[in-house]
């Protein structure tokens, strides 16, 4: 195989955790006001920070509610390039819960590029969640099979 030269620069590697939070048939999904696809609330993974830490602290700074992590669900590495910059994240999944959250009402956001939204979990599809293979492990998960998850959007 022949060497292929990358820029550095231009090339991020990411670890991410994010919450599957489901609030009687709805599912919490985050959308930055400016993209075409949501996704699972959450965040990066900070230098000496555990993916648990992480995503609490990402809960609290993104809706300012306090979450508890039920348990692990696996992981799903997406690829994806984003303004000439390639990036191969390593997304962590946790079953959480955020007591008070009302399927009937959606969350306020505390960043303002972000919005927050609950939806009839049969309609993730219309929502294009990335990376798309969690839509099937979320259904895997309501169909009852817990297993730990994995995915790829990568060959």
């Amino acid at each position: 195989m022949a060497d292929i030269e990358y820029d550095d620069s231009k090339r991020n590697i990411e670890i991410i955790s994010r919450a599957v939070v489901i609030v009687d048939d709805c599912i919490l999904l985050a959308h930055f006001t400016e993209a075409s696809n949501t996704f699972l609330p959450g965040g990066h993974v900070e230098y000496d920070e555990g993916a648990e830490a992480a995503l609490i602290r990402e809960l609290i700074e993104e809706l300012g509610l306090t979450a508890t992590i039920d348990k692990y669900l696996g992981a799903v590495e997406h690829a994806f390039e984003d303004e000439d910059v390639h990036h191969h994240e390593i997304n962590h999944f946790f079953l959480v819960q955020i007591p008070g959250l009302d399927a009937n009402v959606n969350p306020e956001s505390m960043e303002a590029q972000l919005e927050f939204f609950l939806s009839p979990i049969r309609s993730l599809n219309k929502h294009n969640l990335q990376p798309y293979p969690i839509q099937r492990l979320i259904r895997e998960l309501l169909e009852g099979n817990f297993g730990i998850w994995w995915g790829s959007t990568l060959e």
